[in-house]
């Protein structure tokens, strides 16, 4: 027989949990050995972030062996809660389909409106903001 995967036993302990009445919160932990800093982040992101996303748990706890970026590994973290929208820590920005069909640089402007709202945390797509872009 084959073992489940990592998604599927997910599911099956958080619906059980849901199905006794079980309140906790659940931080998944992931270990890594010696995988690279892209294999992580893709493997967190497969096997971590889609139960975060059908809101099946709370946090995020990875370890790695062969990565000693503490600070990597904190940015990746906190980067599956906000990609899993369970954690605003940085700005986002998002162009409409309409915005790339004009006639301006859209790649410098979204690079100077990042620079000047980049200090806004927790600023998404959904939020109305109104900037003033200066003549050129």
């Amino acid at each position: 027989m084959v073992g489940l995967s990592r998604i599927h036993s997910t599911r099956r302990i958080i619906n059980f949990l849901k199905s006794n009445n079980v309140d906790t919160p659940v931080i998944h932990h992931i270990v890594f050995e010696n995988e690279s800093k892209d294999e992580l982040v893709l493997t967190t992101g497969s096997q971590v972030g889609c139960s975060l996303v059908d809101g099946n748990g709370d946090g995020a706890m990875i370890e790695s062996s062969g990565i000693s970026d503490l600070n990597f590994l904190r940015l990746t973290s906190f980067g599956l809660l906000q990609g899993s929208r369970m954690r605003n820590i940085k700005t986002e920005y998002v162009s409409c389909p309409s915005c790339g069909r004009t006639l301006f640089d859209l790649q410098l402007v979204t690079k100077e409106i990042s620079e000047s709202t980049g200090h806004l945390p927790g600023v998404c797509e959904g939020d109305s903001v109104y900037l003033r872009l200066r003549e050129r």
